[in-house]
């Protein structure tokens, strides 16, 4: 995909949704300045345009053992076991108490 159509597909549609609640000229003109911005990082290589990061598989074993641990010693202690382990592995939890995880 070309650096520029990874910009458009990033930045809010002027008259899509949001349309609604902001002129069409202002969304416009925002998405104006952040295509210039984006694209000179795309360029130069210092920024890398994806919308998400790939998922992280865990296989059931993995599942079981992680939640075993959890059980046995708390989410926040099992967090920081597996995020020393893992460190490229953005771990964190929710409000409600789930773990959430993905690549960095």
């Amino acid at each position: 995909m070309k650096a520029e159509e990874a910009v458009d597909e990033v930045l809010p549609d002027p008259k899509g949704a949001l349309f609604a609640k902001v002129p069409y000229s202002s969304i416009s003109t925002v998405n104006d300045a952040a295509k210039g911005i984006l694209s000179d990082q795309v360029k130069n290589g210092t920024v890398t345009i994806q919308k998400r990061a790939p998922y992280t598989l865990v296989r059931t074993e993995e599942k079981i053992q992680i939640a075993r641990r959890a059980a046995e010693n708390g989410i926040a202690t099992t967090i920081r076991h597996y995020a020393k382990m893992f460190p490229d592995l953005k771990i964190a939890v929710s409000e409600h108490g789930g773990i959430l995880t993905g690549s960095k």
